[in-house]
């Protein structure tokens, strides 16, 4: 299958092959590669997005504690990158188109830069995710039955680290896919990275 010009399935191994008739004859290795290639499942939402959340929520309950001017500044800095940059690394075509018309609707997020330090930082970051979970429950017809008053005592001891590894590996295979890009998936990184640097 082709969607916006990326191939999908048992298609990559047919391109390759095609590719290759015109060049000559494939290699054993390139053969195998191809078939690897081909068999590898595209990330499912049920797979990737618990970790995200999971991710998201967790960081949001540690947002506000810092007192350096400096790691504030960061603090603030990253989670204008890490929120942007969200919706170019979701391994979900229509989730990102989702997530961007959120984004662009709800434009309270951009008021990070004025909200002040500490609990309100905090708080407009939390409810900000928040509202965002409850707006993808609601397109699943999902009724999550969480509240905002609860999220502290639910994401308080995700491992992040381990989420943080799960969740790579998930991009590598969107990667490997042409789901997402390589910059997009860099960025988040180093974001996450940052943030995870203020927060441990």
């Amino acid at each position: 299958m082709v969607v916006m010009g990326l191939i999908y399935g048992d298609d990559i191994f047919q391109f390759l092959a095609s590719q290759y008739e015109v060049e000559g004859a494939m290699s054993q290795r390139d053969i195998l590669a191809a078939q690897q290639l081909a068999n590898m499942k595209a990330p499912q939402t049920s797979e990737w997005g618990p970790l995200v959340w999971k991710m998201l929520h967790w960081m949001s309950l540690k947002v506000g504690v810092q007192k350096a001017k400096i790691l504030q500044d960061d603090e603030t800095q990253g989670w204008i990158a890490l929120l942007k940059g969200l919706g170019n690394i979701l391994p979900c075509a229509q989730c990102r188109i989702h997530y961007k018309e959120f984004y662009i609707a709800h434009i309270d997020i951009k008021l990070l830069k004025t909200c002040g330090e500490g609990e309100a930082k905090q708080k407009l970051i939390s409810r900000w995710l928040y509202d965002l979970h409850e707006n993808v429950n609601q397109r699943k017809s999902v009724e999550s039955g969480i509240i905002f008053e609860s999220l502290g005592e639910l994401y308080k001891d995700i491992n992040f680290s381990e989420v943080r590894t799960q969740f790579s590996d998930i991009l590598v295979r969107a990667l490997q896919q042409n789901i997402v890009l390589r910059e997009h998936v860099l960025q988040w990184k180093t974001t996450i990275a940052q943030l995870y640097g203020i927060y441990r």
